[in-house]
């Protein structure tokens, strides 16, 4: 599969938001037309501040997850005529900035990003949090 970084996007929250384009041919003159929206958002005390065991938390996450907790948004369309491919991508595109971007943008998101992934470690692995 070719991925090719179509843009980025400067988030109201200072986050970067990557548009990428994973198209690609299904049969003849068919298209997989697919964009992928990618957000890294970094790992940070502040997101946990209503923790007790902050610090602990923080290095359990990190470990985890790395520096950052990945976010994608995907959008697909099937056997998609290749003189159509380019307005298909920027139909997906605007409906990402109509749909999405809000959402994205808001200060909270990268702090009810990590507190989400906080929730689902805590019931997947609640042995990595023995106090709780």
């Amino acid at each position: 599969m070719s991925e090719k970084l179509f843009g980025t996007i400067k988030l109201e929250n200072n986050l970067d938001l990557e548009i990428w384009d994973l198209s690609r041919v299904i049969a003849g003159d068919r298209w997989l037309v697919s964009m992928e929206a990618r957000l890294n958002v970094p790992i940070e005390i502040e997101h946990l501040e209503t923790l007790p065991d902050k610090e602990k938390v923080l290095a359990i996450l990190k470990e985890t997850f790395g520096e950052g907790i990945s976010y994608r948004y995907n959008h697909e369309n099937f056997f998609v005529d290749k003189n159509q491919k380019r307005e298909v991508f920027q139909e997906n595109l605007e409906r990402l900035k109509e749909n999405v971007l809000l959402y994205l943008s808001r200060p909270d998101f990268a702090k009810k990003l990590v507190l989400s992934k906080y929730r689902e470690l805590k019931t997947k692995k609640p042995h990595l949090f023995p106090e709780s």
